[in-house]
């Protein structure tokens, strides 16, 4: 199997992987667990990049970043980022890249990032 090919197998089974991923963060942000939030974001920040998924990287670095400065609008950045992470997952999954500067939702993000509390 080429190298293209094997990403594009860990590609789609680290996808199958986000509908756990996104329903265990928004169990987080429920509970107020921030520290495990912030961890969960820290983790798909750093896998992101690894299986060619880069948009993942982004919205986890942003998010980990909002949680740990405990910003005041994490009610609405949170959920927004669980939505765009699903987007993701639907775009990937149907062979189509997710351009982030295109999603609303993230770019309301992007503005909480230049806006610290």
């Amino acid at each position: 199997m080429s190298l293209k090919g094997l990403l594009a197998e860990l590609q789609v089974e680290y996808l199958a992987t986000f509908p756990e991923k996104i329903m265990r963060m928004d169990s987080l942000w429920r509970s107020g667990k921030l520290q495990e939030l912030a961890s969960e974001f820290h983790k798909i920040k750093g896998t992101g990049r690894t299986y060619g998924i880069p948009e993942v990287t982004v919205v986890g670095e942003a998010l980990e970043a909002l949680v740990e400065m405990n910003h005041s609008q994490l009610n609405q950045a949170v959920p927004a980022a669980l939505y765009v992470l699903e987007q993701i997952r639907k775009a990937r999954s149907a062979g189509r890249e997710l351009k982030l500067e295109h999603e609303a939702q993230f770019v309301m993000i992007s503005g909480l990032l230049s806006r610290p509390d």
